[in-house]
C-alpha cells in the first residue's frame, strides 16, 4: 500500500482567521484547564497538518517526536499482524487527542496513524510540551487533572458496555444520532460498519446479526446511505425509556 506523505503547514502559511490553535486547545480535554500563558506558550510551537484519506501520519517503533489532536477528520490507529494484515485498535475523531500516552510513557509509537478520511490534526512537539511541564510544575497538575476526568468517563463507558447489551447500544446510538428528514427519523452513519461496531464494543459479525433482527421486527430499515427508525415505539419499549 503506498502511502502519502503529510506536508507540515505552520500558522504563518495560514490565514489566522481561518484557524487559530490557541483558541482551539481549549475545546481539546488535555488543555481546558491551562492558563492563557501556558495556552499561549504550546500554540507557539504547534503546527496545522491537513493530510489526505489514507495518509500515514506516524509509523509504529518511530521515535514519539510528536502528539496530535484531531481538529476534523477520522484517523486509524493500527498494528500490522504477521501476515501483514492491519488490526485497527482505535477509531479516533473530531477533538481527540491522539498519542500523547506514547510522550509520557516509552518514546517509540506502540502502533501506526493513518486517516480514514481528509482531515485537519494539530501537531504538539513532544519536547514543547515536557519543557512547559518542567518549567510550570503547576502544569503537570491540570494535565493528571484532565487525565483523571477521562478516566472515570472510561470507566462508566467500560460499566456500560457490561450492562448494555449490543442491541440496545445501537438503538441508543440511533435514539441520540437521529435527524428528521421529511417527516421520518433518519440515521446517518457516515462511517463503515467495522468502525460502526468498533464504536459500540462489538465486533462487525454481532454488529450485523443484532441489525439484521431490528430489521426483521421492523424497528428499523436500511436504506444504501442511511438508517430509519420505523417504530420508535418499540425502541422506547426495548431500552426501557
Amino acid at each position: 500500500m503506498i502511502y502519502l506523505i503529510v506536508k507540515t503547514i505552520t500558522m504563518s502559511d495560514m490565514n489566522a482567521r481561518e484557524f487559530n490553535i490557541k483558541e482551539y486547545l481549549p475545546h481539546v480535554f488535555l488543555f481546558n484547564s491551562l492558563s492563557d500563558e501556558d495556552l499561549s506558550e504550546i500554540a507557539k510551537v504547534c503546527s496545522i497538518i491537513r493530510p489526505k484519506k489514507n495518509t500515514l501520519v506516524f509509523n509504529q517503533d518511530c521515535l514519539a517526536d510528536y502528539f496530535y489532536v484531531v481538529v476534523i477528520g477520522k484517523i486509524s490507529i493500527f498494528r500490522v499482524n504477521k501476515h501483514g494484515e492491519e488490526q485497527v485498535i482505535h477509531i479516533h475523531t473530531d477533538n481527540e487527542v491522539v498519542a500523547e500516552a506514547a510522550i509520557f510513557d516509552r518514546m517509540k509509537y506502540p502502533a501506526s496513524c493513518k486517516t480514514i478520511k481528509d482531515s485537519t490534526l494539530v501537531k504538539i512537539p513532544r519536547i514543547a510540551l515536557i519543557n512547559l511541564i518542567m518549567k510550570r510544575p503547576e502544569t503537570s497538575l491540570k494535565i493528571m487533572s484532565a487525565y483523571a476526568m477521562r478516566l472515570r468517563e472510561f470507566v462508566s463507558k467500560v460499566e456500560y458496555l457490561s450492562i448494555v447489551d449490543v442491541k440496545q447500544r445501537i438503538l441508543r446510538y440511533f435514539i441520540k444520532n437521529k435527524t428528521i428528514f421529511q417527516g421520518k427519523f433518519i440515521v446517518e452513519l457516515h462511517m463503515t460498519k467495522k468502525e460502526f461496531s468498533q464504536i459500540l464494543g462489538t465486533v462487525p459479525e454481532t454488529l450485523s446479526r443484532n441489525l439484521g433482527k431490528l430489521k426483521k421486527d421492523k424497528i428499523i430499515k436500511e436504506t444504501k446511505n442511511h438508517f430509519e427508525i420505523i417504530s420508535m415505539e418499540k425502541i422506547n419499549n426495548l431500552i426501557g425509556d
